[in-house]
């Protein structure tokens, strides 16, 4: 399915890698290759954007975007670091045969605030151009569009906060100005939701008042292995339910095939990677197995 797995990740937030790391290992994903962790930017003012977090936020997908390209990347998927599985994603009977059978170029994870379906199937829900969709959380792209949205992104930067084709903005929004920019675009949600924005202390909003004050913080600090802890135990508990006899790591180990087997896909080798030659006039020519050539100025990586 997927030809990587960018996880962006500040350095300092050791406590995000450890949770996500927790994350990545119920799905057998921990140390799978598939998978790089991507420092995010921080960047040392806000810049035209609101804060120097939405504006990091902002670059580090595009960072992610612009490695993919460079590589030769097919299809991507891009998760933040407080991204949590939902239960219906690691429900026992989950079905994700959808993200195999759907031919989508743009896919968000949903929000995480639905219930699970009866027959444990996560369907994909067409997204209209005009839909805006919160968080950034969950971003699959594939194909061609991966290289549009660093265009993209890339012409917002270039413009004045406000402006009318669009201008520096929170990544969200841009991934769906993007989508009304080009409604061609086949752009799918799943439903119900396959992750949720897990609650945590925010490197994008400034805490002030009372949240600002060293006693929250101490408490923020205590407070926060106890919870995810206990999300974590949330997460499991439709399947732990039933494990009224047998190995319940065999059992965790049934239930999270469906989930990996949709994001791993198919065995390494049997991809074709996108292939980038130089022309003369410094454009690259993109060659895929089941497309036909297309041109994009971003062959080499920045």
């Amino acid at each position: 399915m997927f030809d990587r797995v960018y996880v962006i990740n500040l350095p300092h937030r050791t406590d995000r890698r450890r949770e996500m790391m927790a994350q990545l290992a119920m799905i057998g994903l921990a140390d799978d290759p598939l998978v790089q962790f991507l420092p995010a930017v921080r960047p040392a003012d806000p810049g035209n954007f609101s804060s120097v977090g939405e504006r990091g936020c902002f670059l580090s997908h595009l960072a992610a975007l612009r490695d993919a390209v460079a590589e030769g990347h097919r299809s991507l998927l891009i998760l933040e670091d407080d991204v949590d599985w939902t239960p219906a994603a690691l429900a026992r009977n989950a079905r994700l045969d959808a993200l195999h059978e759907t031919d989508w170029a743009f896919l968000h994870g949903g929000r995480g605030h639905d219930r699970a379906a009866s027959d444990g199937a996560i369907r994909l829900e067409p997204l209209s151009p005009d839909r805006d969709l919160l968080l950034s959380h969950f971003i699959g792209l594939r194909g061609e569009v991966i290289f549009r949205l660093v265009d993209h992104l890339e012409a917002m930067l270039q413009r004045p906060r406000g402006a009318a084709e669009g201008g520096p903005m929170p990544v969200d929004g841009a991934y769906s100005w993007f989508r009304r920019a080009h409604p061609e675009v086949a752009s799918y949600v799943c439903t119900p939701s396959i992750a949720q924005q897990r609650s945590s202390r925010s490197d994008i909003s400034v805490p002030t008042g009372w949240r600002a004050t060293r006693t929250a913080d101490w408490a923020r600090r205590v407070l926060r292995p106890v919870r995810a802890l206990l999300r974590r135990r949330w997460q499991q508990s439709g399947w732990v339910a039933g494990a009224v006899q047998g190995d319940v790591r065999a059992m965790a180990a049934m239930r999270s095939v469906s989930l990996r087997s949709a994001i791993v896909g198919p065995p390494k080798d049997s991809r074709t990677p996108m292939k980038y030659q130089r022309k003369s006039h410094g454009a690259a020519r993109i060659v895929m197995a089941d497309a036909q050539p297309v041109t994009a100025k971003h062959a080499t990586k920045p």
